[in-house]
């Protein structure tokens, strides 16, 4: 199988990930978030790591792509920010934790596909550790900023976060009842 196949293969099977481990209207909700995190970044950091300071390359995409830019990791890190905002735990170690494991899982991800022959880094994987991290604690700090935003607008105090109730008769209508998060 030619290498370049490989990208819509891992693509595709991240988008069937999130379907069917996300439900959509969840999705549908944060889709946005999974845009701007995962396909808008994921632009400007090839652009910054691979144009200007050559520190990375994507290789062997042949027709899906343009401009030295390939078309399917923007939407695979679209998928992955999906799944990632959906599983994003509330408790308070853990929501400081998770990008952690994430960004460890995003390098160790990167290195398999560098063993494939379709990604190429020049440097310590310590280095690509310290790209991710930040990368995915902001998208964790925006995220949970936006739902704090979200629950000060229903005059919902901030230790508390909201939790969709079963729906009411009229469908219209959104009905959020107050969940007091659990200490450890």
């Amino acid at each position: 199988m030619p290498k370049h196949f490989i990208y819509p293969i891992y693509t595709g099977l991240l988008a069937l990930l999130t379907f069917a481990l996300v439900p959509r209207k969840e999705i549908r909700r944060l889709a946005i978030y999974g845009i701007l995190f995962g396909g808008v970044l994921d632009v400007l950091a090839l652009l910054l790591f691979s144009s200007i300071l050559h520190m990375v390359d994507y290789i062997n995409f042949k027709y899906f792509g343009a401009f030295g830019i390939p078309l399917f990791p923007p939407i695979a890190w679209t998928a992955y920010f999906i799944m990632f905002f959906y599983i994003f735990p509330q408790n308070k170690p853990w929501k400081y934790i998770f990008p952690v494991i994430t960004a460890s899982f995003s390098t160790y991800f990167g290195y398999v596909l560098q063993a494939l022959g379709i990604y190429r880094w020049y440097y310590s994987p310590v280095l690509l550790f310290l790209i991710f991290l930040p990368w995915q604690a902001g998208a964790a700090w925006f995220y949970l900023r936006s739902l704090e935003g979200k629950a000060e607008k229903q005059g919902v105090r901030k230790h508390y976060f909201t939790v969709p109730a079963p729906a009411m008769k009229k469908k219209h209508r959104r009905q959020v009842r107050l969940v007091k998060p659990k200490k450890l």
